[in-house]
């Protein structure tokens, strides 16, 4: 057993697909270069100690409660599968960030099948705005399972660590399709689709320099969470799933769209489709109401200007913040993106970042 170990993972960013991929629609995502830091210490009290600095939090709770924890989660989310409603999804309680390290850890445990655990001391630091699109519980399950299991002494392989980390990503999203969690696993730009029993995920052809051209900002915090917003447009497409097919049928052409264009960054402004790509998408999310009234004037005014804009991630009901904002130049001229978004903060950020890693002490 390895005694001191730290396990990291970087958060994501999806390109194009958020919303359709739920439906098992593809998307084009990549690994950012913000990180979750998973340390892993021998503890001195039984149990675990879980400290998280970001969140100024500190607690310690037994491993059998660890376990009845992660069992409690699991059964509200059988109740919610049943009838996926908004008020069902509330109730799994996944808002805390302490309460997914603990089922982290539980998922883990489970699959790891040790009886008696030594005591812990496990110390989560993040470098991703929680909440904004980010995929920060995803990350904080991988690394969190991934580092459980090297801790423990045993293999922590893709298979295990993913099918932890979904059960996990559950409580917090509902039906989560595997996107976030596959991503910050193995890092890089990946093009992806999700199926009915696992996701099917490739390497994507993309251009260093195409690449280059998108800017991150932070349009501020949803108030609501990724599982509320998702629960919300679920509700939707009950009442119009002829119409809502159809707009699938849009987003999905529009990703096949983009995955060409993003292959090779093009001559000039004129030749380039990406901005005139990722409008029309964002023109899709605004159509499902997932993008409130003052990030909707931000982005027509980055259009306007030249500039492909969307959200990135679950977006927001109402309020003024919709989280993560994908911001691509071709080249124009004028006014920057920063100018034009007003009080969005820029998240100076690589994309294609490596996924899990893992280093002994």
């Amino acid at each position: 057993m390895s005694r001191r170990l730290t396990a990291s993972a970087p958060g994501k960013l999806i390109l194009i697909g958020e919303h359709a991929a739920v439906y098992g629609r593809p998307a084009v995502v990549a690994a950012v270069g913000l990180r979750v830091h998973a340390r892993f210490a021998p503890g001195g009290d039984p149990g675990v100690t879980i400290e998280l600095p970001t969140y100024d939090s500190r607690q310690r709770i037994a491993w059998g409660d660890v376990i009845a924890r992660t069992a409690a989660a699991r059964r509200a989310w059988r109740h919610y599968a049943e009838e996926p409603t908004v008020e069902r999804f509330t109730a799994l309680g996944g808002g805390d960030p302490g309460s997914v390290v603990v089922t982290a850890l539980g998922e883990a445990l489970t699959r790891a099948e040790v009886a008696d655990p030594p005591p812990l001391e496990l110390r989560v630091d993040s470098e991703i705005p929680a909440g904004s699109g980010f995929g920060s519980s995803a990350s904080v399950a991988v690394s969190v399972a991934a580092g459980l299991f090297a801790w423990l002494g045993q293999k922590p392989d893709a298979d295990r660590v993913a099918a932890a980390a979904m059960s996990c990503e559950r409580r917090q999203h509902g039906f989560p399709s595997g996107i976030d969690h596959s991503t910050v696993l193995h890092g890089g730009v990946l093009a992806v689709r999700p199926g009915r029993r696992e996701l099917v995920a490739r390497t994507a052809s993309v251009d260093r320099d195409w690449l280059a051209r998108i800017r991150i900002f932070d349009s501020g915090r949803p108030q609501e969470s990724t599982g509320e917003v998702v629960a919300a447009v679920r509700q939707r497409r009950g009442r119009d799933r002829r119409g809502f097919e159809e707009r699938l049928d849009r987003m999905e052409s529009l990703v096949a769209s983009l995955e060409a264009a993003m292959g090779a960054a093009a001559a000039s402004p004129a030749q380039d489709e990406t901005p005139k790509i990722l409008r029309a998408y964002e023109a899709c999310l605004e159509s499902l109401g997932v993008v409130p009234p003052p990030v909707r004037d931000q982005l027509s005014r980055l259009a306007l200007a030249g500039y492909g804009a969307k959200i990135s991630g679950a977006g927001a009901l109402g309020g003024s913040g919709a989280g993560c904002v994908l911001v691509y130049d071709p080249g124009v001229e004028g006014a920057s993106p920063s100018t034009l978004l007003q009080s969005a903060a820029e998240i100076p950020a690589p994309l294609g970042a490596p996924g899990l890693t893992l280093e002994s002490e």
